[in-house]
């Protein structure tokens, strides 16, 4: 994490970037933060009456949270969201696509700095996708996908035995989904436990 607070400007063919990280505190560790924003720089030129004839719309938002809840627990929360809009003109056609994401996630983690680890992440995903076809001013073309995924998962890792390492866990996500005019729902679970035994440095088996 950043011991200081740190602030960024810039600009470039990928985007004009405004970016900031830092803690929370500079006289306690309880945590830091990192958030970062991205415009078009394609589309903010021909805003100020510089047109390229291209002019890709898109801009993008990163946020990442870390706190420190205790000397073994710690929180830390992700988000993300993007959109992206692109229109490509002819004489008597018009070509419009674009797609959207969205993410926020939350992660419960342990650590006794000794023989265990464990983890419990909790996130919810979002995807759209979106074109249109129009020629004389006539729609002959629309497709509209989206999916909402949500996922819940525990994975804990033990290494008291100096020769084994357990790894177990669960989870469980769900998908809901829709194409076209049709819609679906899916659930999807897991359930493992692996344990790597090594021999010597050089060999180990795993099962």
């Amino acid at each position: 994490a950043a011991e200081d607070w740190r602030f960024r400007v810039q600009s470039g063919w990928n985007g004009f970037e405004l970016g900031a990280e830092g803690p929370f505190s500079k006289c306690r560790d309880v945590g830091s933060f990192q958030a970062a924003y991205r415009y078009s720089f394609l589309d903010l030129l021909a805003q100020l009456g510089m047109d390229t004839g291209i002019r890709p719309k898109y801009q993008d938002f990163t946020l990442k949270l870390e706190r420190n809840l205790s000397a073994h627990w710690s929180l830390s929360a992700l988000a993300l969201w993007g959109i992206s809009r692109l229109t490509l003109e002819e004489t008597s056609a018009k070509l419009s696509t674009g797609s959207s994401s969205a993410f926020a996630g939350l992660c419960l983690s342990y650590d006794d700095e000794g023989h265990n680890k464990a983890a419990f992440r909790l996130y919810w995903n979002r995807s759209r996708c979106v074109s249109d076809i129009e020629q004389h001013a006539e729609n002959v073309y629309g497709e509209d996908q989206r999916e909402n995924r949500y996922s819940l998962s525990a994975k804990w890792e033990n290494r008291s035995v100096p020769r084994n390492y357990w790894v177990a866990g669960a989870g469980l996500d769900v998908y809901d989904m829709h194409f076209f005019s049709r819609s679906a729902t899916m659930f999807m679970g897991n359930l493992y436990f692996q344990d790597e035994f090594r021999f010597s440095d050089a060999w180990n088996c795993r099962k």
